[in-house]
Formats: structure tokens, C-alpha cells, sequence
């Protein structure tokens, strides 16, 4: 239990089936009647804020209390509860003792975690950057493309799936053996809407690629090269179907890395690194280019919203290229385009998942690594690193210098 009543509170009460409590504040003195309702030999654990602590008691008895060494902005003790019925847990505060740091700390993007120690208690405290933005930017992409020096790769013999099984398969493993609000197994929705699908439909791209020797000419100036049959992509996940981690083999110098993937993310994972690109040398250096929502990295059955408000882009970041799935269209304002108005939110949609957003058929993603031309490629290595993601690679194309 960890209680979250305000500071400015001196009294609360909750009470359950199982389980209630009561809080009262009295000067220095914090005291909590537990009346615990499981079946016995179930254990309790009461953590709550203990600074200036003084003295824990159980029933007027000393109790040995653990500090909490991963408390963020105050220090914490939990005291364990092994009893049925009621047990009265009494914290006395003293003066406060002064806080000191310990010299340990870590930084988390533009938190910085600065470990504290206040006699026998230890915890943390975060002082977040202001000049520093919350998702660092990317290279500027799609910059300089020069279509006569671009050449597709060819990595049939890579593909471990198609496309449009993404949101067909079952992922049932690694997941925990508790109830838990977890992503459905078909890899989308949540736990409001189990059932919840999304068919992803490449047959106009497919039919595209026939008519055209297997080569797609996005309208950006860079060729791809994937087949009209068969498998399509590369899938990489830290779900069990796919493996974690994948590499295809590259040769030459190149100025830029271009590729056209598709994949899973959702809203939980914005500003995260979902997944992690690397151009590997032959010797032995990378280029790396982690793949972020929404900067580079975007969700197969949607476009984002943007707008100049609580939804623009970080740092005033163009959106993804997106090539749709129907006709081989790319642009930045994919959706916009398709539909010939931009769709706002509406809140009365009735899944609330894709915000009316979503596309026909599905759509890929555009990256570009910037590669160093004065060094040999040996392969490209495509890492997951966000759970609940489905990662894969459809094509790349290789500028050379």
C-alpha cells in the first residue's frame, strides 16, 4: 500500500472488501489503523513519506522499517504487516535532518537524478533542464537525395514475414502471469477494447510492384526494390515471434542509407526509442539512428495529428514521410492527402484508438541514415527496444557517393 493522500492533508479513510485504513496526522506523529481482511499468511506492505523519521512502532512495539532507496523528491520507509485484523502503524517524526547529496546520480534525458541521504534514509531528487528538450532532434533527413546515385538492395532472402500479418499473429509470450492492463494479443488495442484489429491490405502496393519489375519510384526520388509475391519484410520485436535484433548484409560506401519499414507503436511510447537502426563498417565503427515516435518511427494504421499546440512535433520537427500502402504515395501529410482535409480529433469516436486517423490500408515509414562515404559498409542491424513493438524492414536503397 502505498497511500497517496496530499501533504495537506491530516485525516483520510479508505475502506474495501478486503482491506481498509485509516490515516490521522497529529504534530509529529503519523498513524495508521490497518484492518487487513486477506487470508492469512498474506503479507502487507505500508509505505509511506518519512522525512525527519524519528521512531516506527507496530502496535507500540519497535518495528524494523525499510528505506526505500528508489524514492523520487522525499525519502519513504515500508514497514511489513503479517497479521489479520488490525494493526495500528505509529510514525514519529524529529527535526529534520539536514539532507546531503551522496555524490551518486544518473540523467535520464533532461532529468538529472541526484541521489540524497538524510541520516539512515536515501532517496532521489530530479531537477529537469528547461533549455534541454525532452526528445533530442534527429538529423535532418531526406536532405540532399540524388536519385541517380541511388541503388535498391535487394533482401528477399531476409524476409521473415509479410506485412500484413502484423496484427494477424498472437503474441502471448514474454508476458507476465498476473492480471496486468496489457496490450491484447493481437498486438493492438488496449485493455478497454480487447477485440480491437486493424486490417493492414498491401495488395495495391503489391500489384504496383508487379507492374514495375518489383521497383517501386517514390515520388521523393528514391527507388525501392521489394517483391509483388511473398514474404516483404523483416520483423524484429522483443515479443517471442520475432527475434530481438536482425542484420542484413551491406558492401560499398554510401552517403545515405534509405529505408522504407512498417511496424507497431502507440501513444505510451511517445519520445521513447523504440528501436534502434545501426550501419555497421567494415571496421568495426557504426553510425546509429534510434527510432523515436513521433520523429521517425510512426504507427502502421495511422497518421499522427499535428498542430501548432499541444500536438506539434518536438522541436518543430517535420513529420515522417509515409508511403501508403494502396498506391505507393509519399508524402509528409500522407493522410491529408489521401482525404483532402485534415482530420481533427473527435472525441466522440467510439474505439478512441486511431482518432479518425487511421489509413485504408496501412502505411510504411521513410528513414534515412546519413552514412560516413569515406568508410566501407559491412551490414545494417536493426534492434528492438521498446516492448508492445513490432519492427520491420521492407526495403532498403543505398546512395552512393
Amino acid at each position: 500500500m502505498i497511500p497517496g493522500f496530499p501533504k495537506e492533508w491530516n485525516e483520510a479513510s479508505i475502506n474495501l472488501p478486503d482491506i481498509s485504513y485509516s490515516f490521522n496526522r497529529n504534530g509529529d506523529t503519523d498513524t495508521y489503523v490497518i484492518d487487513n481482511r486477506y487470508p492469512a499468511g498474506t503479507k502487507l506492505r505500508l509505505t509511506v513519506p518519512a522525512s525527519g523519521l524519528g521512531k516506527v512502532e507496530i502496535d507500540g512495539r519497535q518495528a524494523p522499517e525499510i528505506a526505500v532507496a528508489t524514492s523520487i523528491g522525499q525519502p519513504r520507509i515500508s514497514v511489513d504487516i503479517t497479521k489479520q485484523g488490525k494493526s495500528t502503524v505509529t510514525v514519529r517524526r524529529d527535526k529534520p535532518v539536514t539532507a546531503e547529496p551522496t555524490g551518486n546520480g544518473r540523467k535520464e534525458g533532461p532529468v538529472t537524478f541526484t541521489e540524497m541521504a538524510a541520516g539512515p534514509l536515501v532517496w532521489w531528487e530530479a531537477t529537469v533542464s528547461e533549455s534541454e528538450p525532452l526528445v533530442k532532434p534527429l538529423p535532418a533527413d531526406f536532405a540532399a537525395i540524388e536519385s541517380e546515385k541511388c541503388e535498391p538492395v535487394r533482401i528477399d532472402s531476409a524476409y521473415n514475414s509479410s506485412v500484413t500479418d502484423i496484427f494477424r499473429n498472437s503474441y502471448l509470450s514474454p508476458r507476465p502471469d498476473v492480471t496486468t492492463l496489457q496490450l491484447p494479443t493481437q498486438g493492438i488495442g488496449e485493455w478497454c477494447h480487447p477485440k480491437f484489429t486493424v486490417d493492414i491490405d498491401d495488395s495495391g502496393l503489391r500489384k504496383l510492384l508487379a507492374d514495375n519489375g518489383d521497383t517501386l519510384k517514390t515520388s521523393i526520388g528514391i527507388p525501392f526494390s521489394l517483391p509483388s509475391a511473398g514474404s516483404n519484410i523483416l520483423f524484429s520485436s522483443l515479443w517471442d515471434n520475432y527475434p530481438d535484433s536482425v542484420s542484413i548484409p551491406l558492401s560499398g560506401n554510401a552517403s545515405h542509407v534509405y529505408l522504407l519499414m512498417a511496424g507497431s507503436v502507440n501513444h505510451m511510447q511517445w519520445g521513447m526509442e523504440s528501436g534502434m537502426l545501426k550501419a555497421n563498417y567494415a571496421d568495426g565503427t557504426s553510425t546509429e539512428l534510434p527510432l523515436v515516435n513521433p520523429l521517425n518511427w510512426a504507427p502502421v494504421e495511422q497518421d499522427f495529428f499535428t498542430d501548432d499546440h499541444a500536438y506539434a512535433q518536438p522541436g518543430g520537427a517535420a513529420t515522417p514521410y509515409r508511403l501508403n500502402f494502396t498506391d505507393g504515395r509519399v508524402s509528409r501529410n500522407l493522410l491529408d492527402e489521401i482525404t483532402g482535409f485534415h482530420v481533427p480529433i473527435d472525441p466522440g469516436m467510439e474505439l478512441g484508438l486511431t482518432n479518425g486517423r487511421n489509413f485504408p490500408a496501412g502505411a510504411g515509414v521513410l528513414v534515412d541514415i546519413p552514412v560516413d562515404p569515406e568508410k566501407q559498409l559491412s551490414s545494417l542491424t536493426l534492434s528492438t527496444l521498446g516492448r508492445d513493438v513490432v519492427i520491420g524492414i521492407m526495403a532498403i536503397t543505398l546512395q552512393r557517393p
